[in-house]
């Protein structure tokens, strides 16, 4: 396989990438790191540490979120940073932090991580993998003396990401982006006891939850580096995944009421089985993702039978369905299906389902800015590399609504995952850890790019002007789109802001017509539109490329 421009077989480039507008290779050489990397022995034995706590005897690590066992995750991680002079506290909401011990509190944070806990009896690499990779990479910044200008790395241990325990993922990263749902104290786990008792016992602080959301623009930006969980990468012999979108997610919750009878003297035809119906919905089910391809997938992986014994027909199912896609359009179709589905399951079968949207997550893309510096983090440790996007949901798409994204995949075995059998070789494992300690130097390096994004909204604007010599509406759409973290995402900026901006565009060429003595009194808006949209793009890259390579 080749990439689009016919490179070396191993290098695949994204595409959005590969058509920014301008020759930004000079800027882009300004913001070249050597690459960084980390401590092999040390990172894979926190690793290995981490998958002692949880171990299930049936095989596997159950270590759900709010649970005892991740209380422990943590306090080991936290006594690995002590270790290597770094500082660690526990938000309200149970997720672990990590600093350097002379943290910047007022410098904008790019925060790095993972989840700390699994599902039932899954692998020793979800979630945790990310955690232990993001200590390992904090400690070898503060070693090596990286510089460190204009942002503060934090890493961070979200908590309960899986929902396996109580049914809410994404409680930690959602408590810090402030998206928990107003009536959290009525989330309960299936035994029905309430999300704050788990919280409390696990060393959270339920009463302070407010307290763990971080203010809008506190977060620059967030990195996960995550096992692929598929097949893609191991398939195709590729060491590295630069993540260009995550799949969006809807989970229902449905009982099926029938009705409990004797299993020997209820004759067939007068019988209401809730088990029989609710086969025929997870069939249904399936087809959502097969048949009738309305999304990339669909499961059922949570039943429960009641009274559950051999010689009673049940008179109750409990289960819960999930969809997927990366299109939230398709997403909404599958949630009608699904519905109707279970309508007509119902009258055919005289029971009742109730069917609800237990939780949602949407679609999102991740930061061109941050794919990237990813990208050329991979290539400058020589390795291989293919924009994807992740089929599993992750904490960086609950972020992503305060914050540009980047995520990271190394590839799965087999592409198993959610499984005792899940692993990944120790080598993709230190390079994907590489790749995250190399990201995280080119990002908090210094450079200009780094100290325009730290500048205040007012410097910034003016220091744009002086730059490109020009002021305009399309200004303020660039600021918005802060940070960049390259000169070429600058340009990619600017270019996008030019393109949207045609009015202010049509005036800014009437008014450079009229300082020229151009007595034309009409302009033709699509000609002239163009030619200043050329002509300011080529200024633009010109100007920036000179300031940005400086």
């Amino acid at each position: 396989m080749s990439d689009p421009s016919g490179g070396p077989a191993t290098r695949h480039t994204d595409p959005v990438l590969a058509h920014a507008p301008g020759d930004t290779r000079t800027a882009m050489a300004a913001f070249a790191t050597g690459p960084l990397h980390v401590d092999a022995d040390r990172f894979l034995a926190a690793l290995r540490g981490l998958a002692q706590i949880g171990g299930d005897p049936q095989g596997g690590i159950t270590r759900l979120g709010l649970s005892a066992e991740e209380g422990r995750a943590r306090e080991f991680l936290q006594d690995l940073a002590e270790k290597a002079g770094l500082t660690s506290d526990i938000d309200p909401a149970g997720n672990l932090l990590i600093r350097r011990q002379d943290a910047d509190p007022h410098r904008p944070v790019v925060l790095f991580g993972s989840h700390l806990d699994t599902v039932r009896q899954g692998g020793w690499l979800d979630g945790a993998y990310g955690v232990a990779a993001a200590l390992e990479a904090l400690t070898v910044l503060v070693e090596t003396g990286a510089t460190i200008d204009g942002f503060e790395p934090v890493a961070v241990g979200f908590a309960n990401e899986e929902g396996a325990l109580v049914q809410y993922p994404f409680w930690g990263s959602r408590a810090m982006a402030g998206s928990l749902d107003a009536d959290s104290e009525k989330i309960v786990d299936r035994e029905g006891r309430p999300a704050w008792e788990h919280l409390l016992s696990a060393g959270g602080e339920p009463e302070r939850l407010a307290e763990a959301v971080w203010p809008a623009g506190r977060i620059a930006a967030f990195l996960e580096l995550h096992i692929e969980q598929g097949p893609v990468l191991e398939r195709l012999g590729l060491d590295i995944g630069v993540v260009d979108g995550i799949v969006g997610r809807t989970i229902f919750t449905c009982e099926v009421r029938g009705e409990q009878q004797h299993a020997g003297t209820t004759p067939m035809r007068d019988r209401r089985d809730a088990l029989v119906s609710a086969a025929q919905l997870v069939a249904r089910v399936e087809s959502l993702a097969t048949t009738l391809d309305a999304c990339s997938t669909a499961t059922v992986g949570y039943l429960d039978v009641s009274p559950n014994t051999v010689n009673t027909i049940p008179g109750l199912v409990r289960l819960n369905a999930e969809i997927r896609d990366t299109d939230a359009a398709r997403i909404q179709v599958g949630e009608r299906l699904l519905g109707s589905m279970a309508e007509h399951v119902a009258q055919a079968s005289g029971v009742e389902i109730d069917l609800r949207v237990s939780d949602r997550s949407t679609p999102v893309r991740t930061d061109i800015g941050l794919r990237s510096v990813i990208a050329n983090a991979a290539s400058s440790l020589g390795l291989s590399w293919q924009a994807m996007p992740s089929g599993a949901g992750h904490d960086a798409q609950i972020i992503a609504a305060r914050a540009p994204i980047g995520m990271i995949f190394v590839p799965s075995k087999g592409g198993v995952s959610h499984s005792p059998v899940e692993d990944t070789e120790e080598r993709a494992l230190v390079a994907g850890a590489d790749v995250l300690a190399t990201t995280l130097a080119a990002l908090l390096g210094g450079g200009p790019v780094r100290r325009f994004n730290a500048l205040p909204g007012d410097e910034a604007r003016g220091l744009l002007i002086d730059c490109l010599g020009c002021d305009g509406p399309w200004i303020d759409v660039v600021l918005a789109r802060r940070p960049y973290w390259t000169a070429r995402s600058v340009v990619t900026a600017v270019c996008s802001a030019v393109a949207a901006a045609e009015h202010s565009l049509v005036i800014a060429a009437a008014n450079a017509r009229a300082r020229a003595g151009d007595t034309r009194t009409s302009l033709s808006p699509e000609s002239d539109l163009e030619e200043t949209r050329k002509e300011l793009v080529t200024i633009a890259c010109r100007r920036l490329e000179g300031w940005l390579g400086a």
